[in-house]
Order: C-alpha cells, then structure tokens, then sequence
C-alpha cells in the first residue's frame, strides 16, 4: 500500500544499525491543515543517507508505504500488531 503525506519536519534522528544486515533512521513530520498531526517515518536501508540532505523546518512530500506484523506475546497469549510507517522517497518543496 503506498501514499504520500506532506508536512514540516520535526525531527530527523541518528541512523541506528538494529543488526549486522539492517539499518534505520527516524523522520518525524508535521502535517498542515486544521488539525495537523506529528508522523513518524522510517527510512531503511540505505535509504537512511537520503535524509543527511534534509533539516528540520523544510516541507517536504514523502511517498510511504505501511507496514504491519503481529506479534504474540508469549506472557500474554494475545495478538498485537505493530505499524511502521516507511519512507522511500522525499521531494522537497520549495
């Protein structure tokens, strides 16, 4: 599924090496309108360069795909779903 959302960005964390063959890297953002909304994105991957060319205040597009897994809590026995909001491409306005 993929979308786009634009926005102001916020914040634009550290790249985080989660495993010897993963990376990520944060981007919050915050959307226009009556009720704008703080987002957090993640860039992957080497992907995670592309945001070295960004600051906080520029409005940006970002195209996005979500993604979502369950997860069993094995003290639970319940099923949870974790969301991640995936940035892969970013056009800057302006």
């Amino acid at each position: 599924m993929a979308n786009t959302i634009k926005g102001t960005i916020k914040m634009i964390g550290e790249t985080n090496q989660v495993s010897e063959k993963f990376k990520k890297r944060e981007i919050w953002i915050e959307t226009e309108g009556q009720f704008p909304q703080t987002v957090s994105m993640e860039a992957q991957q080497d992907f995670c360069s592309e945001l070295d060319n960004l600051s906080e205040g520029d409005t940006i597009t970002a195209s996005i795909e979500i993604r979502g897994r369950v997860w069993n809590d094995p003290k639970t026995g319940k099923d949870r779903v974790f969301n991640t909001v995936k940035v892969y491409k970013i056009e800057t306005d302006f």
